[in-house]
């Protein structure tokens, strides 16, 4: 959103520091700054184990163009390197893994995943969970029989608790200060 001029959601502190430099704010994030090149340094959809962790998820469709998660990256960086982000573009579309929402919910930019079809995306990247943080939910959840977690719960309010997704030993807990609860 940041790189499409898009500052919609962009806290009220990032607004004044961008203003007292009086810069887009999309400007602390081109290939030569500082910000940029920690962004372009690290991949967009990682797979560890048997987890495929990413923002927004693989819908079935995008899932069908067969990238692999090296050629997701790729593409990825290359786009960023050259101002090429755009919500035309698959990869950054609403069916794309920035974006994707259909573990979740269902809209009318995207339909929400079968079963079946998430089975496939799974097989097809050789993983047992998709992990995602981007669709806002009650809590850290998993869905689908534990195929995917979605760990974005609401915007945390000060006092609120914050939560976050463990990983031991084949098992998968919510986590907030000392409690755990075990998902799955």
């Amino acid at each position: 959103m940041i790189l499409e001029n898009d500052n919609r959601y962009l806290a009220p502190k990032y607004r004044f520091f961008s203003n007292y430099f009086g810069w887009n704010y999309s400007m602390f994030f081109t290939r030569n700054s500082f910000f940029g090149k920690w962004l372009r340094a690290h991949n967009s959809v990682v797979k560890i184990n048997d987890d495929l962790f990413l923002h927004g998820g693989i819908s079935y469709g995008f899932y069908q163009q067969k990238m692999s998660i090296e050629d997701i990256n790729k593409e990825v960086r290359y786009k960023l390197d050259n101002y090429l982000v755009n919500d035309k573009d698959p990869l950054f579309s609403m069916s794309g893994p920035f974006w994707y929402r259909g573990y979740l919910w269902t809209s009318t930019e995207f339909k929400k995943i079968t079963e079946e079809e998430l089975d496939e995306v799974l097989a097809f990247y050789q993983v047992k969970h998709i992990i995602v943080g981007h669709t806002i939910s009650e809590q850290i959840q998993s869905v689908y029989n534990n195929k995917v977690i979605a760990l974005s719960a609401s915007f945390c309010e000060p006092g609120e608790r914050i939560y976050g997704l463990l990983i031991r030993n084949g098992n998968y807990f919510r986590v907030s200060g000392k409690e755990q609860k075990k998902l799955f």
